[in-house]
Parts: C-alpha cells; structure tokens; sequence
C-alpha cells in the first residue's frame, strides 16, 4: 500500500538521523513531530495541500457514549495508514514504557486492521553506555512482536518496527 511505503521510508530516514547524531530524541512527542515532518517531506512530492497526514487523530467507529481511540499518526483521505509510537529515553526508571501500554496499542491496531486499516508499531528505546544492557525487547514477551522487527543500533539505541496489515 501506498500509505505503508512512505510510513517506511520516513521512518528509515528518522533512524538514519538519529543514528548519525543529525537528530536528538527527547520524548514521544520529538519521535512523532520527526516522523510526520519526514512523512510530510515525501507526500509533498505528488500532493497538493491539503496533505492526507495528521497527528492524534481519532480513528474508526466505537458504541455510543464512548470515545473513538486515537493513533498518534494517520495518513490517508480514509485513514488508510494508522501509526501507533512509543519511545524509552531510559534516561531513568520512571521513564519506562508500560508493558500494559505498549499491549493496549498492539490491540488497537489489531482492531483497527479489522476495520480495514494498514497498522504500524514503532518504539525506539535509547540505552546509556552501550548496546548490551537489559533493552524493553526481547524481554517483552507478551506483545507477541516477532524477534526479526527489533534492530539494535551500534549508536546505543534499540528500534522496532511491526506491521499489522488489514484484514476486511
């Protein structure tokens, strides 16, 4: 999917950056404002304004008295492409991304593959000195994110990238 490929390359060119020191990641909020800036850089390409890309966006439909779940990037006239981030500074211990949370945004975008949409899980996960400490994955076993989407940088940092593709 179209969506899917741009999610990808803005994502590459995110790590690219933060791996030769061009970008420094504070928070989550530092993780998606680079992404969608990168998403944004590509969709400009062949789009007119207004661009199909937006941040916090509910997405899909819920029972009455409720409110729809948010993804922290959508991209796509219908939403076609949802994004759901996490990012660990481990700069200390209540700085910890929750198991719980990082469950919840796993079922979200199973849900949301359900209602059609293309989904993607990104966290990255910053380590002090050097590669080989207690890193959140693979310790994680309940998120079920198979081995091969976790990519250990030399650069002291840990990125995962899973995709979760629609089912109608």
């Amino acid at each position: 999917m179209y969506y899917d490929e741009i999610v990808k390359t803005a994502l590459h060119a995110v790590i690219a950056d933060l791996r030769s020191g061009r970008l420094h990641l504070e928070i989550e909020g530092d993780l998606r404002g680079f992404l969608f800036h990168r998403c944004v850089e590509i969709l400009s390409r062949p789009c007119d304004p207004p661009l199909p890309i937006h941040a916090e966006k509910p997405v899909g439909s819920v029972q009455r008295g409720t409110r729809r779940p948010r993804a922290d990037l959508v991209i796509g006239p219908k939403a076609e492409t949802v994004v759901e981030l996490k990012f660990e500074p481990y700069n200390n211990v209540q700085g910890r991304v929750d198991p719980k949370a990082v469950g919840r945004d796993i079922r979200k975008l199973r849900a949301w593959a359900r209602g059609g949409h293309s989904g993607h899980f990104i966290m990255i996960e910053l380590e002090g000195e050097d590669t080989e400490g207690e890193w959140y994955f693979p310790r994680q076993k309940a998120t079920r994110i198979p081995k091969e989407e976790w990519h250990t940088e030399e650069e002291h940092f840990v990125w995962i990238h899973y995709e979760v593709p629609p089912r109608s």
